[in-house]
């Protein structure tokens, strides 16, 4: 059925590296190598739905997007009052269906996502990706 914890944790297993942020499927690791970073693409004027999930088992998520705004329109599968805010608490489990609107001046703007675990960074591209118009 599963394989058995001394199995998983001997060394041809490694532990994964903790501090590690996925954003729309990409991200880094500290001391990991420089992947790319998830970039997504907008158009000046539109508004886009963005689906944030905590996939986590342990740490919370402070999910912003730099120069932007966030309208909740669900929580947890139950529509709910539109709520507007400028950072989401997203903790494992947790799924926030969110409304972005591309209403900023022509740029990339950084898109994080920082835990609740001690010393969390930005350093290197951990837990952040790119909006770019």
């Amino acid at each position: 059925y599963h394989d058995p914890t001394p199995k998983l944790t001997a060394p041809s297993h490694p532990t994964p590296p903790s501090g590690l942020g996925l954003i729309d499927g990409l991200g880094r690791y500290p001391g990991g190598p420089k992947s790319p970073l998830s970039v997504i693409n907008v158009e000046q004027g539109k508004r886009y739905r963005f689906r944030i999930i905590g996939l986590s088992c342990d740490p919370s998520y402070n999910f912003t997007i730099d120069g932007h705004t966030m309208t909740i329109i669900e929580a947890d599968g139950i529509e709910t009052v539109p709520e507007t805010v400028d950072s989401l608490p997203v903790l494992a489990g947790q799924r926030y269906p969110v409304v972005i609107y591309a209403n900023q001046p022509v740029d990339n703007y950084w898109v994080r996502a920082p835990s609740d675990f001690a010393n969390q960074t930005f350093a290197g591209g951990l837990s952040q990706a790119i909006l770019r118009y």
